[in-house]
C-alpha cells in the first residue's frame, strides 16, 4: 500500500512511478465483474457481505478486492485462474434480490484484448493457443496466421486468458 497521505506526498512515495502505479492499481477494479452481478451489487453491500459468489463459483474464478482497494469486497473474475462457464452459481448465491439469472442468454462480460508486441504467433513463433481454447470461434487468424479478435463474437468469458503462454490477452471493457 502506497502512504497517499500528506506524509506519503512528502517522503515522495507518491511521485515515483511506482508509487503512482500502484494507487492506480488501489483504485481501478482488476477485473470485470461476475456475469449478471454487474450493475445489481454496490461497493457498500459487497463490503457488508461475507462473499457467497465466491465459493459457489464451479470455475472458481470468481475473487473479491482485498481490504484497502477502492473496491474492496466486490467481486471479479480472475481468468489467469480460467474462464466463466455463465452457469449462474454466483449470481444464485448473492443475497441481493436483484442478482438473478434473468435469461438463459448469456450476458457480454467484456471483450478480448490481444496485445501483439507481447503475443508469441505475432513474433514469428508457431501458437495457436488461444484459436483452440475459445469456445465462441471468436479468435480468427490473418493472413500470416497470427490470432485476431473477432469482437462481434467475442462474449468476454476468458478462455484465451488462462491458455496464453505470453499473457498477451486480457479482457477489456465490451
Amino acid at each position: 500500500m502506497v502512504d497517499v497521505t500528506r506524509r506519503g506526498f512528502l517522503t515522495g512515495a507518491v511521485l515515483t512511478s511506482e508509487g503512482r502505479e500502484q494507487i492506480d492499481r488501489q483504485v481501478r477494479p482488476a477485473g470485470v465483474e461476475p456475469p449478471w452481478i454487474a450493475g445489481h451489487c454496490s461497493v457498500e453491500a459487497c463490503r457488508d457481505c461475507d462473499g457467497p459468489c465466491v465459493a459457489a463459483c464451479e470455475a472458481d474464478i470468481v475473487r473479491r478486492h482485498p481490504d484497502g482497494h477502492a473496491f474492496d469486497g466486490v467481486p471479479w473474475l480472475d481468468f489467469s485462474a480460467g474462464a466463466c462457464t455463465w452457469c449462474g452459481a454466483c449470481a444464485e448465491a448473492c443475497p441481493i434480490d436483484s442478482v438473478a439469472v434473468e435469461s438463459e442468454q448469456q450476458p457480454r462480460l467484456g471483450r478480448a484484448v490481444l496485445d501483439t508486441d507481447g503475443c508469441f504467433a505475432w513474433q514469428s513463433v508457431v501458437c495457436v493457443s488461444c484459436r483452440f481454447a475459445c469456445p465462441e470461434r471468436a479468435i480468427g487468424a490473418d493472413a500470416l496466421s497470427r490470432p485476431t479478435i473477432v469482437a462481434e463474437a467475442c462474449t468476454g468469458c476468458g478462455a484465451c486468458v488462462a491458455v496464453c503462454p505470453q499473457h498477451s490477452i486480457s479482457i477489456g471493457a465490451g
